[in-house]
């Protein structure tokens, strides 16, 4: 599946096509148990999705294609990672909150696992893939002394960012300088993979 949406998002990098928007993100979220549309109740959810997206993709089309550039994350880098990833988040929170009836028990506050993985694939190098199990393992090192990073960082707050804190903090920590986001995933989930490991 992994090399199916790699080449999807390769071959439709931008914003501009309502039905390939849609099949994207449909995919991303269906395939990877991060649907943006769970706990809702909206009809014809991602093609008014796309839509949304479509209408307003400048911003995050640009701010996509200026992450082509990073080979892998860095402190350096993480203010562009950043800024796409709560470009998107913001417009599909906003998506959803906009088409839910205002008496709903609660809004929607974020979608931040289904947004990094959605931007993963249009730009792998860039964007580390938000799920439970890579926090899970990355919490543990951390616990075991394996990599060491700050609480907190003046200029990079909130989950996503924290996240991709601890990320760099490990690949640069344990990994060899040719580390992206790709071999760290697979070396946390434990899947092979090319091996980035510092010996």
């Amino acid at each position: 599946m992994n090399h199916i949406l790699y080449r999807m998002c390769a071959g439709q990098p931008d914003h501009d096509n309502p039905v390939a928007v849609a099949g994207k993100l449909e995919l991303v979220g269906r395939a990877y148990s991060a649907a943006p549309s769970r706990g809702t109740k909206i009809d014809e959810f991602y093609t008014d999705l796309a839509a949304t997206i479509v209408e307003k993709r400048v911003e995050l089309d640009a701010a996509i294609s200026e992450a082509r550039g990073i080979k892998r994350p860095s402190l350096d880098s993480l203010a562009l990672i950043l800024n796409a990833h709560n470009l998107l988040d913001d417009l599909v929170v906003g998506f959803i909150n906009l088409k839910t009836p205002k008496d709903a028990p609660r809004s929607v506050n974020h979608r931040i696992s289904f947004c990094s993985k959605y931007l993963h694939f249009h730009v792998p190098t860039a964007f580390p893939i938000y799920d439970s199990v890579v926090l899970l393992a990355l919490r543990t090192r951390l616990t075991n002394g394996q990599f060491a990073v700050a609480k907190r960082h003046p200029n990079f707050v909130g989950t996503y960012a924290t996240f991709c804190r601890k990320l760099i903090a490990y690949g640069e920590a344990t990994h060899s300088p040719d580390w992206t986001p790709r071999s760290v995933d697979a070396e946390l989930y434990g899947y092979d993979a090319t091996d980035t490991r510092k010996n």
